[in-house]
């Protein structure tokens, strides 16, 4: 069942990567700041948000490096293999306990558990539903890990152009009057 599931999330990445390849070719500028979508119209590089996005959804951490935001790639990493151990490591605890629970139901009085000696049927079956459980919150981590990812590096590709100079600024000062204890905040364009 997994090698299936995994067999077209690799023709779906397969398909996406040559449909991107070939829509991009003709539109990609490259230059020593790295590679952007020209705008035909006006002539003007554009940062593609899309781009950062489909880049991230096809391979962690390939929308940030895009962004040019490399310090977020091994955190990104570092998520995605900590809950991948734990989605394995559980999984496999939970295999180990089936095993035991078989060993249990099949009616043979000579048949013992080989992985857990002297643990009953029902703390098998407990133990089965405890790993059942962790390895589904590996699996949601790891999902909401990968998703996070990806929206982390559309966010970034919006806001690369965003300009913050010292023309924007505020301040906040305190007020003392004899009257009244206060805050004021200006603002500066």
């Amino acid at each position: 069942m997994f090698e299936k599931f995994a067999y077209y999330i690799l023709l779906i990445l397969t398909c996406l990567i040559f449909n991107l390849s070939a829509k991009c070719n003709s539109l990609l500028i490259g230059n020593s700041q790295g590679y952007f979508l020209h705008n035909q119209d006006s002539g003007v590089k554009v940062h593609s948000p899309k781009k950062a996005t489909i880049f991230s959804t096809v391979l962690p951490g390939l929308g940030q490096a895009y962004n040019k935001k490399y310090w977020k790639i091994p955190i990104i990493y570092a998520g995605l293999g900590i809950s991948g151990y734990y989605i394995v490591r559980n999984r496999a605890a939970l295999k180990r306990y089936r095993s035991d629970i078989r060993a249990f139901s099949d009616n043979d009085p000579n048949t013992f558990p080989t992985e857990h000696e002297g643990i009953s049927l029902d703390e098998a079956k407990q133990n089965r539903d405890i790993f059942k459980k962790y390895r589904d919150y590996s699996i949601i981590a790891f999902a909401a890990l990968y998703a996070l990812n990806i929206v982390d590096a559309a966010v970034d590709a919006h806001l690369y152009d965003f300009n913050i100079n010292q023309s924007l600024s505020g301040t906040i000062k305190p007020i003392v009057n004899p009257t009244a204890l206060g805050l004021s905040l200006s603002i500066r364009f």
